[in-house]
């Protein structure tokens, strides 16, 4: 599903130069499950079929298994996990991996208030040279109506006709346009990424607002925090506010991910370590790992407590990999042992390593809250989450309350904000695009595109120009364009 995986294989092996790349047998055998288990019973059955390692984070959920999986290979029987126990399935080689998916309105708040904070901080880094010169606004709009008062009759009647091919304009009118597509690719997305740096980097300094109708409904709410650019010194998100789906909840699709398999390493790594399926947090998972002589394994300090269901039957790297695909984290060898974090994302190249490095620096958790929304419930998860923020909020401040530092709500229901907030952002953000597997060519291939137009050019007229980038088949790939002389852009 995510943009991450082809990224994450090359990082964990061109990074960490620790394994080669080998075609290796997946995972054999059949599962055996009976109707109605936990995820617990399902977590020790696909052990007892995968010779390698499952491992899944622990929910606040006590989903069960709807139909009984009686000798079922391992691929149908991860569909069935994947929509029973609202997982991503993923597959690499002997190893099974189950993300949760955040649907569920009564799962836990999603990632650390610290992994949040450097998410932010990691994704603005990342955009900020891809800053476009124009902006949102009148200078945008002026350039869209200088670009079409510049088109001559003949370009017009080219548009009118079939199409004029980008390598047709002007060197003046290409110069446009490309500020113009820069301006449409990166805008929002780094303003609203600047955002939510800002935010986490203040959150001790953030104030959480109400507005209500003049009915007296909580419609929607403002958060206030410190930005130096500001002239008033400050900036803010403002959020509507999510209503419960009252609609029956659609079944969650599954969703199944293939992964390359690796080739076993020689060495330590590759030693067989076996765990009985159980549960642990991932400090005590360290502990085990260094018991005896074992090399030490760091791990980020705030991600200590996080508990998972794991069985081992195969290699330490094994076990390392499977965590870092749970946990959208990269492997490297430290000085003294071992590294097992966020990846270490360098400065973009162009656009297309920035669509992935971007996607990379997303936490799986975070990524799929993000696509909630249009998945089972709704608004159920949304809404739930913010009413439990809400409750905190009139126990500290009063039912009345019309403004509150998030400082002062309790740290698991700052934790609910914030998490709720950064995912709003990023689908401002970053959702739109970047959840595909490569960035809209309309925006980062204009040499490659035509332009239409959908009537003649004139005063009063308002026709549509639109650009449009084809592949090698004459399949439509991207496009996007604007109503001449309104402001108004399309897709």
């Amino acid at each position: 599903m995510y943009t991450r995986s082809t990224f994450f294989t090359f990082y964990l092996l061109a990074g960490c130069a620790l394994v080669g790349v080998q075609a290796h047998a997946g995972p054999a055998g059949s599962v055996r499950v009976k109707k109605g288990a936990t995820l617990e019973e399902a977590v020790r059955a696909l052990s007892a079929s995968v010779p390698g390692v499952v491992v899944a984070d622990v929910s606040a959920v006590d989903a069960r298994l709807g139909e009984a999986l009686t000798a079922a290979p391992v691929s149908e029987a991860l569909q069935q996990i994947s929509s029973d126990y609202d997982r991503c399935c993923i597959r690499r080689g002997n190893c099974v991996v189950l993300q949760r998916r955040y649907s569920h309105p009564d799962e836990d708040a999603g990632v650390e208030t610290e992994e949040l904070r450097l998410t932010a901080a990691e994704m603005y880094r990342l955009i900020r040279p891809f800053t476009p010169r124009l902006r949102a606004g009148r200078a945008t709009n002026a350039a869209h109506d200088g670009f079409a008062a510049s088109v001559t009759a003949a370009q017009q009647e080219r548009m009118r006709r079939g199409g004029l091919a980008f390598a047709e304009l002007t060197p003046d009118q290409q110069a446009v346009w490309r500020d113009i597509t820069a301006q449409r690719a990166y805008d929002e997305a780094e303003r609203e990424l600047r955002r939510t740096s800002l935010l986490m980097e203040a959150w001790r300094e953030t104030v959480m607002e109400e507005f209500r109708s003049a009915s007296g409904r909580l419609t929607q709410t403002i958060y206030r925090f410190p930005d130096p650019a500001s002239p008033q010194g400050r900036d803010a998100i403002q959020i509507n506010i999510a209503r419960p789906d009252r609609r029956t909840p659609r079944p969650l699709r599954p969703e199944v991910e293939t992964r390359p398999a690796l080739e076993r390493p020689k060495g330590f790594l590759g030693t067989t370590w076996r765990l009985p399926a159980a549960e642990m947090d991932l400090a005590g998972l360290v502990r085990r790992w260094t018991e005896g002589d074992a090399p030490p394994l760091e791990i980020p300090v705030y991600a200590r407590k996080r508990r998972i269901r794991i069985a081992s039957g195969g290699s330490r790297r094994d076990v390392l990999l499977a965590l870092a695909d749970l946990w959208g984290w990269a492997i490297s060898r430290e000085k003294d042992g071992f590294r097992l974090g966020r990846p270490r994302l360098a400065a973009a190249r162009d656009p297309f390593d920035l669509h992935q490095k971007l996607g990379a620096a997303v936490p799986p958790a975070l990524a799929h809250m993000v696509a909630v929304p249009g998945e089972g419930g709704g608004t159920d998860r949304i809404g739930g989450q913010m009413d439990r923020v809400f409750a905190a909020a009139e126990r500290v401040a009063g039912p009345d309350w019309k403004r509150v530092d998030v400082t002062r709500l309790d740290e698991e229901n700052q934790n609910r904000l914030a998490n709720q907030l950064v995912r709003e952002q990023l689908r401002k953000g970053w959702s739109r695009r970047g959840r595909s597997d490569a960035p809209n060519p309309a925006y980062v291939s204009p040499e490659r595109g035509f332009l239409t137009l959908s009537g003649p050019l004139g005063p009063g007229l308002h026709p549509t120009l639109m650009f449009w980038v084809h592949d090698a088949n004459g399949k439509r790939e991207g496009g996007w364009g604007f109503a001449v002389g309104t402001g108004q852009t399309v897709r």
